[in-house]
């Protein structure tokens, strides 16, 4: 029989599995071809240490509440290798939400009220992407641990022939709006690519030495 201290050890050993499963430690990580139609993207430059960006999408949230409706998507573009940022504090972003060009008259309106946003309109984007679920602000930490970043940037070299120096990573929240609970990850591909360079803040200075090809968060 077993003593209390082994049920209880055995115990936590169960809810330690059960939680790294509804975490998603178990999922495989899915690569493969996607295409996002059209958008408009509604966004800002953001600067920073890309550990923030939950802050950051807080804030970018609760400006998005005079956006009328929920039929956005809120996003990230993250334009640098943090592991290869001298100054982690100079890491480029912009931070928004995708919509419908349907709604081009909301945003508009959107725009008067918020001058710090600007829009563009991407037309169809090919990507590779990934997705995550998204549990709480761990499932972060967990894709980064997991090499999704990674991974997803050394297929799209592989398969797509994607520059390391024109690589950029996508990310967007459906969670946050009230779609999935996941966390879908893009890297852009193809001539409509470059439409998403929207950062006009200066590129940060980078180390001496690189550890590696690929692009960890």
């Amino acid at each position: 029989m077993l003593s209390s201290t082994q049920k209880i050890l055995a115990s936590a050993a169960a809810g330690g599995l059960g939680l790294a499963w509804y975490m998603g430690s178990f999922n495989p990580v899915q690569m493969g071809d996607s295409k996002l139609n059209g958008q408009l993207f509604v966004y800002k430059d953001q600067v920073g240490d890309y550990k923030n960006k939950l802050y950051n999408l807080a804030q970018v949230k609760k400006d998005l509440s005079d956006l009328p409706g929920k039929n956005y998507t809120i996003t990230s573009v993250f334009y640098d290798n943090p592991l290869y940022i001298k100054d982690k504090n100079k890491e480029r972003s912009v931070i928004g939400a995708m919509i419908d060009p349907s709604e081009r008259t909301k945003v508009d309106r959107f725009l008067l009220q918020h001058p710090e946003y600007h829009v563009v309109e991407t037309g169809d984007l090919n990507t590779v992407s990934t997705k995550f679920p998204y549990r709480n602000s761990l499932s972060f930490s967990l894709m980064n641990w997991k090499g999704l970043y990674n991974r997803l940037c050394k297929y799209s070299t592989e398969k797509k022939e994607v520059k390391s120096s024109d690589r950029f990573i996508v990310e967007r929240y459906p969670y946050l709006s009230g779609g999935d609970k996941i966390v879908e990850v893009m890297v852009p591909y193809g001539k409509n690519a470059a439409l998403l360079n929207l950062s006009s803040l200066p590129t940060p200075t980078k180390k001496d030495r690189l550890p590696h090809a690929y692009f960890t968060p």
